[in-house]
């Protein structure tokens, strides 16, 4: 059954296309938030005068406006590093959508390292690039964790900063409540004493009057430290977590590209080629140890046939003495036969002179 797609949308619309979407709002957001930072601080400023007029000569007023500014400003580079963030990270969307769904990673990375800032999206799709080279796919999950986690640990960093801000906002406040309590004790103990003078009633009034400024201070102090986390915690943190809330909604469908497309792109083409690729590899080692090993072995037989020739030219060279013992044995021979003959010859001549000579006694 054929699946009927509206016109002007491609196979490839609900991932890519998508996680460009959600940069492009990111960066929407980023670049409306930048111009809150200054009217706030200049508004928070104005609510002092009004309120205060001499705010500057108390630690606690202006310490709370300073922190709240701080926070501000920070808020302000933030948006600026996620907006940077986030048009590098188009870019390396841009070059994905060219390379499309079955791209050559190692002209896909020369593309990326050459023409693309570096960006963490970018390094993300570098090192599956780099694990697809090596027929690696078992990695995958793991590197996309390992970058969510990345991402995850410094989304906490911008609003634990905006966090710990707001919460020192209000124990500055608290503790100026706690101050302005205080101020009132001693005016209050006074009026209590003053009844029993002569000029009581004047007295006392002045002294209600204190109280009162002290419980004015107390509430001030209350008032501004809970109007600074209000908008810490209404505008500022939202805002931001809005905007980080959609740079992770790209990057989840970055990753969802990379798991349903790259991965098994990465095992059809690059997994199989490096299996053949393998097999060609031990074909020609094996090829190059059985002639490695015919050549070691023809060597063997040539040192052996030389061998061989030498001992028989040396053995030709003995005959020739051999011949010349034998023959001397012979002769040494034929002398010893003679002397043997001629030995017993003359035993023969002397036994037979003996009995002669015995006779001629007698």
């Amino acid at each position: 059954m054929n699946t009927i797609r509206p016109q002007g949308i491609s196979n490839d619309y609900s991932i890519l296309s998508m996680a460009g979407k959600h940069f492009k709002d990111c960066l929407k957001v980023a670049l409306m938030a930048l111009l809150l930072p200054i009217p706030l601080i200049a508004g928070a400023t104005l609510g002092f005068f009004y309120f205060e007029p001499t705010w500057y000569t108390d630690i606690f007023l202006w310490s709370l406006l300073i922190l709240f500014v701080a926070g501000q400003f920070g808020a302000l580079f933030q948006l600026i590093n996620i907006g940077l963030r986030t048009k590098k990270a188009e870019k390396t969307i841009s070059v994905l959508q060219k390379f499309g769904n079955e791209p050559d990673l190692y002209m896909l990375e020369n593309k990326l390292l050459n023409h693309v800032p570096y960006s963490d999206t970018r390094e993300s799709i570098l090192r599956l690039i780099k694990l697809g080279q090596q027929g690696e796919t078992d990695g995958f999950d793991r590197v996309i964790e390992n970058s969510a986690l990345r991402r995850d640990q410094n989304s906490s960093k911008v609003l634990g900063f905006h966090n710990l801000v707001n919460r020192m906002t209000l124990k500055l406040g608290f503790l100026g409540t706690l101050i302005g309590l205080l101020m009132t004790f001693e005016p209050m103990k006074q009026a209590m004493l003053s009844l029993q003078g002569s000029d009581g009633e004047f007295q006392f009034i002045n002294d209600i009057v204190k109280a009162i400024d002290g419980d004015a201070y107390a509430i001030l102090t209350t008032l501004f430290a809970t109007a600074l986390s209000i908008f810490i915690e209404l505008i500022t943190i939202q805002i931001l977590s809005k905007t980080l809330d959609q740079y992770e909604m790209a990057n989840n469908n970055l990753d969802d590209w990379c798991v349903i497309h790259l991965q098994p792109w990465v095992k059809k083409k690059y997994v199989e080629k490096k299996s053949t690729d393998y097999l060609i590899k031990m074909q020609k080692e094996f090829s190059e140890k059985v002639t490695s090993l015919q050549l070691a072995i023809d060597e063997q037989i040539r040192n052996l046939a030389e061998h061989v020739e030498n001992t028989s030219t040396l053995i030709n060279s003995i005959i020739p003495f051999e011949k010349d013992l034998a023959n001397k044995f012979s002769t040494l021979i034929e002398y010893e036969n003679e002397y043997r003959q001629f030995i017993s010859q003359k035993l023969q001549g002397i036994t037979s002179t003996v009995p002669n000579l015995e006779s001629k006694n007698e």
